[in-house]
């Protein structure tokens, strides 16, 4: 409970570099519109946005993690494989 204090469990997934980059994308847009409670929470990654430019062009960098520093790009394509964990 202390880990995940929601009703509902967790569900692991394997997406696509082009799918992750577009998940990051939406949250984005709803950060620019105002919407409270859109950002996805994330772990794992980081990733740099550019709000001043177009909607489903503000992503322009996400790398994954290891103990807190960049280790690898997420490539921004439909072959790349990455699992994700939802709730």
């Amino acid at each position: 409970y202390e880990l995940h204090p929601f009703d509902g469990g967790l569900v692991r997934a394997t997406v696509s570099g082009k799918t992750l980059w577009a998940l990051l994308e939406k949250s984005v847009d709803l950060v620019k519109g105002g919407t409270d409670g859109g950002f996805l929470q994330v772990g794992g990654l980081a990733f740099r946005a550019d709000m001043a430019r177009p909607a489903g062009q503000r992503v322009r960098e996400v790398v994954l993690l290891r103990e807190g520093k960049p280790c690898v790009p997420v490539r921004r394509n439909a072959r790349s494989r990455y699992r994700i964990v939802l709730s």
